[in-house]
């Protein structure tokens, strides 16, 4: 899941790129100035100007190399959040018959899986999908990741 601290993140990195590119362009100015006095122009000004623009140059490629970095993570939690929205797309949250919530496929979504049930508390915590497991005509199923018991009533857990 994508937080608010990594966008924060890459837009530090984003507005200190704009300021080092900013202030190297100053510099190229100043390096300029320094040479269009022709052959009188002061070579020690230059050197020095020459210098601190190669520092400036190498902080703006450093901090675009970390911005390109914070941008493919936030593109990877990004495209991590949406599978896992599609992925919960196929659930619906029922009462298993004795009170305690539980994820079940949504009859249009089967997809040819089998009917099963998923741990809410997996979801919640870990974002997780555990199956919620037992033996047929069991009243009670053990998620597989949690280990959470859940009831079950007789209306709900018959079979498709």
């Amino acid at each position: 899941m994508m937080d608010v601290t990594q966008i924060q993140t890459l837009l530090g990195l984003a507005s200190g790129a704009v300021g080092l590119t900013g202030q190297a362009a100053a510099t190229v100015e100043a390096v300029k100035k320094a040479f269009a006095g022709g052959p009188k122009s002061d070579d020690g000004e230059a050197q020095q100007l020459l210098n601190s623009l190669a520092t400036q140059l190498t902080s703006v490629n450093m901090m675009n190399v970390q911005l390109s970095m914070a941008l493919k993570d936030i593109s990877a939690a990004i495209e991590d959040e949406d599978r896992f929205e599609k992925r919960l797309a196929r659930y619906k949250l029922i009462d298993g018959g004795m009170g305690e919530m539980i994820y079940t496929l949504r009859d249009d979504r089967i997809d040819g899986d089998p009917s099963h049930y998923i741990c809410p508390i997996c979801l919640e915590k870990e974002r997780q999908f555990h199956f919620v497991t037992g033996g047929k005509g069991e009243s009670g199923k053990h998620c597989q990741g949690c280990r959470h018991y859940f009831s079950f009533g007789k209306a709900t857990y018959s079979p498709r």
